[in-house]
């Protein structure tokens, strides 16, 4: 009945939370204690609750992806992360800030917005470089970084990687498949990024506005790209002959050019 009358009579003495069942309150605790009894039999994680476990082999260990999103056909593990997931299409921002009237996608965007515009929270500080972080996670993998650590070994060349996500991307460099899908005009691609992108493109949306001119575009990036027109800056730079281009794609096929008639003459 408490769930239904809103009676929470376990509470915290650290830090005041308040919980209806006594299970839930001695599952919180081991966020004060770092207790984490679940471990994972797959890798050296351990979590603070079975639940979290079980969300855990689901989404690092395993490929299965029940879920896929109307819009643009990508997958997920889980409800959340799809839920999550289609706020990007349909511009839904519930997460809304206390202190002022932005609103976020996500709850871990509106805490780090706390912190940084209200200076709600705790930094997280790496005791190497003193760089401060707003989450538990990526300060240690950030701390994997310094350390040299890599536990995560690609199962079809020797390269490691600190992070999963990190591997999973770098395993897609051998093979040709292509989940993400477009939900548009059906065209997939290898990367999540790359679907994102192509995306909006595909939509015809065109919110980013030139400072300079009247064009629009899809993407800050295109947006950013666009930009050289206006400006006499070249930044990108040909590693064989010291050339500057303002644009990447333009260093590249030069590049290419270079090092053929490099090889040409060498010949």
């Amino acid at each position: 009945m408490r769930v239904h009358t809103g009676e929470k009579p376990y509470k915290c003495h650290v830090c005041d939370k308040a919980f209806s069942q006594s299970g839930d309150l001695k599952s919180h605790m081991r966020v004060h204690t770092g207790d984490k009894p679940y471990k994972c039999s797959l890798c050296d994680k351990s979590f603070i609750t079975s639940s979290v476990l079980r969300t855990h082999v689901r989404c690092v260990h395993s490929n299965r992806k029940p879920h896929q999103c109307p819009y643009c056909g990508m997958r997920f593990n889980t409800k959340g992360n799809l839920a999550c997931h289609v706020r990007i299409h349909t511009d839904a921002k519930p997460c809304s800030c206390k202190h002022c009237s932005k609103r976020f996608t996500r709850c871990d965007q509106l805490k780090t917005h706390l912190l940084k515009s209200h200076n709600e929270g705790t930094w997280l500080t790496c005791r190497i470089c003193e760089k401060k972080f707003d989450h538990n996670g990526n300060l240690k993998i950030h701390l994997r970084r310094h350390e040299g650590v890599k536990p995560y070994v690609c199962s079809e060349c020797p390269r490691r990687f600190c992070t999963a996500a990190d591997m999973k991307s770098h395993q897609l460099s051998h093979s040709d498949y292509k989940q993400f899908c477009c939900g548009i005009c059906g065209k997939y691609f290898k990367r999540i990024p790359c679907v994102k992108r192509h995306f909006k493109r595909c939509s015809g949306v065109k919110p980013y506005i030139c400072s300079e001119c009247p064009k629009c575009f899809s993407t800050r990036t295109d947006l950013k790209s666009h930009h050289a027109v206006h400006s006499d800056y070249k930044q990108f730079c040909c590693g064989s002959c010291g050339k500057y281009f303002k644009h990447v794609s333009e260093v590249k096929r030069h590049f290419k050019r270079c090092n053929d008639k490099l090889v040409f003459s060498d010949m």
